[in-house]
């Protein structure tokens, strides 16, 4: 990935939790989707939406991208941000647990965000 990825990422939650997108949409709920890939960037990314909430922004629904390793437009199937690996070789897809689901189900499950 480049770092203008990460920079578009880091911009969309700062625009989240600064309160911009709530000021100047004024939605009455806000769903994030499509979030978070590497463990460091989810827990941050899961900690300023809790920031966000105890601000007072209504976010209601939170998702990682993706559960499984998937097909990108510009990538195709060589960028692996799925919490589960796919083994696209094997003609049945075996599908391994990374650290990534291995932490996210711990966050879902203990609803605590420690790294």
């Amino acid at each position: 990935m480049t770092g203008g990825f990460y920079a578009i990422l880091s911009l969309t939650v700062e625009l989240l939790v600064s309160g911009w997108l709530n000021n100047t949409y004024h939605p009455n709920e806000i769903v994030v989707t499509e979030n978070g890939f590497l463990i460091k960037l989810e827990h941050c990314y899961m900690s300023e939406a809790l920031d966000a909430i105890h601000d007072g922004i209504n976010i209601t629904g939170y998702s990682v991208w993706s559960l499984l390793d998937s097909f990108e437009w510009i990538f195709g199937y060589t960028s692996k941000y799925g919490l589960y690996q796919v083994d696209m070789a094997d003609p049945q897809r075996q599908r391994r647990p990374k650290k990534s689901a291995v932490y996210y189900s711990n966050v879902l499950r203990t609803r605590c965000r420690r790294l």
